[in-house]
């Protein structure tokens, strides 16, 4: 009975930290693409997009949108592509029953901090 408890409360703290580890990038670019003075709006309108600034489904957009827009190189972002699959993650960790494993959540905190460290590079 113990055991099953304790099997339970880090499965409950996987999920909790993966979706974090979601957060933490999402977080991360919100308020970067802010401090950048980032259009989000014009970015919505330019690309004929009916969506709330700031939202899951532009940001990732909206990030490359911005990095090109100051010369990055594509190639130089792929890692940004990482955040589709921490939102994915995260639902998993959020809205199925079995959750995330230990070794997802690994994964998740590499992938968060790979995206973090690209919004502090640039």
């Amino acid at each position: 009975m113990l055991e099953n408890r304790i099997f339970n409360l880090r499965k409950v703290s996987y999920n909790a930290a993966g979706g974090r580890a979601y957060y933490a990038a999402f977080q991360s670019i919100t308020h970067y693409l802010i401090s950048k003075n980032y259009d989000y709006i014009g970015f919505l309108q330019r690309k004929g997009i009916d969506d709330k600034p700031y939202s899951h489904g532009t940001i990732k957009r909206a990030l490359f949108d911005y990095l090109v827009s100051i010369g990055i190189k594509l190639f130089e972002l792929k890692s940004i592509n990482l955040l589709d699959h921490l939102y994915w993650i995260r639902r998993k960790a959020d809205y199925e029953i079995d959750g995330i494993t230990e070794i997802d959540l690994k994964r998740c905190l590499e992938k968060a901090n790979n995206i973090i460290s690209i919004v502090d590079k640039y």
